[in-house]
């Protein structure tokens, strides 16, 4: 089975983005794809494509036209059912935009425009008239696109089989390299998997559209993705979340975690601490491309308890280096200190957890799906986060 990194990446606005620069660094150094939604920020645009793996994802969401009116939704000109005529209006908006974003078009066969955001879900089948035009306009003009990026959990599921629909995935089909389907998502819930996959996971009900009608399927982005607008959880937390997405989902999807947003609560401090763990999680897991979807929708279920033991200098307590998150943690060098193994309550799982502090002024943490009535084998250990400590 065909394996690869997960595609995960940031969301964020102009202003404060903390170790943003870090993550591209990384993996681009790693020669891993990383993944990049810029609101407005020209020099985040810049900084992206200085790096030279032309396999990165970025994005660009122009939030306004030049006379300060939103681009999330199309102002319809003429009849409410021409759907040309409003492509090229907000074509002309959009470029004009564009054409005050010097980095943007000096680096244009690089970036994703992202068009629309979160659009009226009543209005799908113009919509899709409506994107069907502009995908066609923008990448006459040389231009890749990402649309129409609806909010989670919307757009009608029935709509999906109208004709309409069909033409706009036929066409996005046979163009993935210049025409993605922009999908949000979030699970509105402290965990991730929540009502799996008609929040998180969504892109199925497409794919199984286009399988019905003989249509190539077409590339996926989900430039938000995430749990909650307005806060974001801890990397112990989060990380057994992506990595039990991951097993279910697919990781050849680019993912951008909302997000660093000046203008939304405490969601980017929050974000900040998961930048480094997130990029770790990437570098150091595979997953299989031919995603199993579950048997039964997913239900919410409690988070993983951020509880974990303090580090007891040169314990190896109830481990045993025959273990198999003893025999992960050591691969990575000198273990000088250890934690015994803790349980967390998981989603669908439970999860053993373990810290390492190491010879060279390192610390890791690492996770597994441990035995139980209804998972009678050990998981794959999978490393949470990676820091520098201050003293051993």
């Amino acid at each position: 089975m065909e394996t690869m990194h997960p595609i995960v990446g940031f969301h964020c606005g102009i202003g404060r983005r903390g170790y943003i620069g870090t993550y591209m660094r990384m993996l681009d150094e790693a020669e891993l794809p990383f993944a990049i939604c810029s609101v407005e920020d020209g020099g985040l645009i810049a900084e992206a494509c200085g790096f030279t793996d032309a396999d990165h994802f970025i994005c660009y969401r122009p939030k306004s036209d030049i006379d300060g009116r939103s681009l999330d939704e199309p102002l319809h000109t003429g009849s409410s059912d021409n759907y040309t005529e409003s492509a090229e209006s907000y074509y002309n908006r959009v470029k004009g935009k564009l054409d005050t974003a010097p980095e943007v078009i000096a680096n244009k066969d690089r970036i994703w425009i992202a068009l629309l955001n979160e659009a009226d879900q009543n209005q799908s089948i113009f919509l899709a008239e409506m994107c069907l035009e502009l995908a066609k306009l923008f990448n006459d003009d040389g231009w890749r696109v990402v649309l129409p990026n609806w909010a989670t959990g919307s757009q009608y599921i029935d709509d999906l089989e109208s004709p309409e629909h069909i033409e706009l995935l036929r066409y996005a089909g046979n163009n993935r390299d210049r025409c993605a389907i922009g999908i949000h998502e979030y699970s509105l819930d402290d965990y991730l998997l929540n009502g799996y996959p008609y929040l998180t996971g969504r892109w199925r009900f497409y794919t199984d559209v286009c399988l019905e009608n003989g249509i190539p399927e077409p590339f996926y982005i989900a430039k938000e993705f995430g749990m909650h607008e307005n806060h974001a959880l801890s990397p112990e937390v989060v990380i057994p979340m992506l990595h039990e997405l991951m097993i279910v989902d697919r990781p050849d999807i680019p993912r951008m975690w909302w997000g660093m947003q000046p203008w939304h609560g405490s969601i980017t401090m929050d974000t900040e601490r998961l930048v480094i763990p997130i990029t770790h999680w990437i570098i150091n897991n595979r997953y299989e491309l031919d995603a199993v979807p579950p048997d039964v929708e997913v239900e919410p279920s409690p988070v993983v308890p951020n509880t974990y033991p303090q580090e007891k200098p040169g314990h190896i307590g109830y481990v045993g280096k025959t273990f198999l998150l003893y025999q992960f943690l050591a691969q990575y060098g000198q273990i000088v200190k250890i934690t015994e193994e803790w349980r967390g309550e998981g989603h669908n799982d439970i999860y053993n957890f373990q810290i390492a502090v190491y010879a060279d002024r390192t610390s890791r943490m690492a996770a597994i799906t441990r035995l139980s009535e209804t998972n009678p084998t050990y998981g794959i250990p999978f490393l949470v986060w990676e820091k520098e400590v201050d003293t051993i």
